[in-house]
């Protein structure tokens, strides 16, 4: 305030026997937050006659005078046309340029101050009103550090399409097991039988589907991202070309191969000729796994048929 960072460094000039100025010099510390009242009081010490200091003989308020900010950077010059999405915004910056004010020295070591400071980059559109725009998105990924700290918080709200996922898993669990209940007993030296695969995965997907169904309920997910059509589209497909490969004789190995490199396009792997070539190694090993490791029949195809003449 004036007594810290004033009043010592007034420069005192006197014009004649009865007029005086006070000149205040730059004041780099000066710094208020609320008005402030000066009162001024000339000493006795300063008065020819000595009586009594000449006490508030007058005052004025110095008022702080609010900063602005001035915003620049390539995020402002986007193509008001084009699209926005995370590809578009992806690298760009958003500037924040003082005016009348400066930024704390803090702020460049305290993490809780700089998380403040990025709450202020928010949109007017609430998450309900736009679950997949700036608040629900961009808004969190400018805050890196507290986004660890939230990992795995959910929304809160029960999430109805993940509780019909649980739904979907927990009958493919019965189906999985209704199929290994139909299985011929055979046992082997260690008595096992190929059902033994198809019960541990049945469980496994059951214990899945009942954990999905708790978090779902007690809305323990988080916000999902927008649905990626293409993605989904390239799974559907794979499916569908697996079982009419199969019902067209082409036999396991191609059918899963197929599966494979479609299933891995469907997660943004665009290596094509890469993607058949792992696809077909893991159908030949699952292939000699299921076949003559637990006597499970699988579908035939020409391929197939070699490697039976080959390993009889």
């Amino acid at each position: 305030g004036w007594m810290m960072a004033a009043s010592s460094l007034l420069i005192a000039q006197r014009w004649n026997a009865t007029h005086l100025s006070l000149t205040v010099p730059p004041l780099a510390a000066y710094d208020i937050a609320a008005p402030e009242t000066i009162e001024v009081t000339v000493p006795s010490a300063a008065l020819l006659q000595h009586h009594e200091a000449l006490r508030a003989i007058a005052s004025f308020v110095v008022v702080p005078e609010r900063g602005s900010a001035r915003l620049g950077g390539s995020l402002l010059h986007l193509n008001s046309s084009a699209r926005a999405s995370g590809a578009t915004l992806a690298g760009r910056t958003l500037e924040v340029s003082l005016v009348a004010d400066t930024f704390v020295e803090a702020l460049r070591t305290n993490a809780s101050l700089r998380r403040r400071l990025l709450r202020g980059a928010t949109s007017r559109t609430t998450v309900e009103a736009e679950p997949y725009g700036w608040n629900a998105f961009v808004e969190r990924a400018l805050r890196p550090a507290e986004n660890q700290s939230e990992a795995g918080r959910g929304t809160g709200r029960r999430d109805l399409a993940a509780l019909g996922i649980a739904a979907g898993i927990f009958g493919l669990a019965l189906l999985l097991y209704r199929d290994a209940s139909s299985y011929p007993v055979r046992r082997s030296y260690a008595q096992f039988g190929p059902e033994i695969v198809p019960y541990i995965v049945a469980a496994g997907l059951a214990v899945l589907a009942i954990l999905t169904a708790i978090s779902a309920w007690r809305g323990g997910f988080e916000a999902r991202e927008r649905l990626n059509v293409g993605g989904v589209a390239w799974l559907g497909g794979a499916i569908i070309a697996q079982i009419a490969l199969i019902y067209s004789g082409s036999g396991f190995i191609i059918a899963s191969t197929v599966l494979f490199a479609c299933a891995a396009r469907a997660f943004g792997q665009t290596t094509y000729l890469l993607n058949l070539a792992i696809g077909s190694v893991m159908s030949f090993l699952l292939f000699l796994l299921f076949r003559y490791g637990l006597g499970l029949a699988l579908p035939n195809g020409p391929l197939e048929r070699i490697i039976d003449q080959i390993l009889r």
